[in-house]
């Protein structure tokens, strides 16, 4: 199957002015007293129903599931290793309200594997073709980020077949090389599982872009483009003191994008933690809201039928332990 991917852009192609400072409302977690440990950091959040999933590499398990209408924990699954029932770290988890299946990605493998609710089984595997270090999903299509020669990501069918490389990196990116582009321009990645929109927002510049797959065509609805990474590559990745640090995490709903803005430079972040926002938009790209949380979120996922946001925050008066709060929205 050969799809032509066009890059269009109609709305507001460029926005250099827009002032993100206006409706934000604060909001304040709640601690959910799990019975069970967290141990490193955890990521890759998201939410089937009332259960909460998360990426927790702990005792050689790999996924830990949070019954939050119980507050308790369920279980440790997915054990490491390489044999058939097995797991390669690091995970990229995702889901789909409407198949009520967890999506593992694993990068070292290219495999995204289905998960059956509640067993945790694997029921399907799916081999992504070429090298990818991040997917999303759309409802039809599995959108993978990596470093290319030729655009910014690459979109592929959901039995993993490759259609076509598609966008481009802001700024400077395209006069880079491979590596630098991605190192400077990478970003943080959510979709909408239900519909077939992704967002892209950057971690080192300050951008932000909206995309919709449609009829077989990728379009850019519309692009933030406020500041630029400051960097190079030098034995690894050196930025500038003056290098922003802008979009650190982010979650898709059917509704809306949610992204984790810093707003620092990386001179500050590297002398503390800088307070974060949680600007809302929807998937065409307009700003709806901020969140501003009383605790810093790292890593979270949204219910919005119960409206909350479970996020993890750094307890720094418990040996700075990773906690799980609950913020109503």
């Amino acid at each position: 199957m050969t799809v032509l991917i066009l890059v269009s852009i109609y709305s507001c192609n460029e926005n250099n002015v827009f002032d993100f400072s206006r409706n934000i409302e604060k909001i304040h977690g709640e601690l959910i007293d799990i019975d069970c440990l967290i141990g490193r950091q955890p990521v890759d959040f998201t939410y089937i129903d009332t259960l909460l999933f998360f990426h927790d590499r702990y005792e050689q398990k790999l996924i830990t599931i949070v019954d939050i209408k119980n507050d308790q924990c369920v279980g440790r699954y997915a054990s490491e290793g390489r044999g058939p029932d097995e797991f390669l770290a690091p995970l990229r988890l995702f889901s789909s309200a409407q198949d009520k299946l967890l999506y593992c990605f694993e990068p070292n493998g290219g495999y995204v594997k289905l998960l059956g609710l509640p067993t945790m089984k694997t029921q399907r595997k799916i081999l992504l073709q070429g090298d990818v270090s991040w997917v999303k999903k759309t409802r039809n299509y599995f959108v993978g980020f990596s470093p290319m020669e030729e655009g910014r990501f690459q979109l592929y069918d959901l039995d993993g077949n490759f259609l076509q490389r598609g966008g481009e990196y802001p700024f400077r990116g395209n006069e880079m090389d491979v590596m630098t582009a991605f190192a400077l321009y990478q970003g943080s990645y959510c979709a909408n599982p239900n519909e077939d929109y992704f967002a892209i927002g950057g971690h080192y510049c300050n951008s932000l872009e909206f995309y919709e797959i449609k009829n077989d065509k990728v379009i850019l609805h519309k692009k933030y483009e406020i500041a630029d990474a400051k960097g190079q590559m030098n034995n690894g990745v050196k930025f500038d003191n003056d290098c922003p640090i802008a979009y650190a995490y982010a979650y898709g709903t059917e509704k809306y994008c949610y992204m984790v803005y810093i707003g620092s430079t990386y001179a500050e972040a590297k002398n503390g933690t800088m307070p974060r926002k949680i600007r809302i938009f929807d998937w065409k790209g307009n700003y709806i809201k901020s969140y501003e949380p009383d605790l810093n979120i790292y890593a979270f996922c949204v219910d919005e039928d119960h409206h909350c946001i479970y996020g993890i925050v750094r307890n720094e008066q418990n040996k700075g332990e990773f906690e799980i709060m609950r913020f109503k929205m």
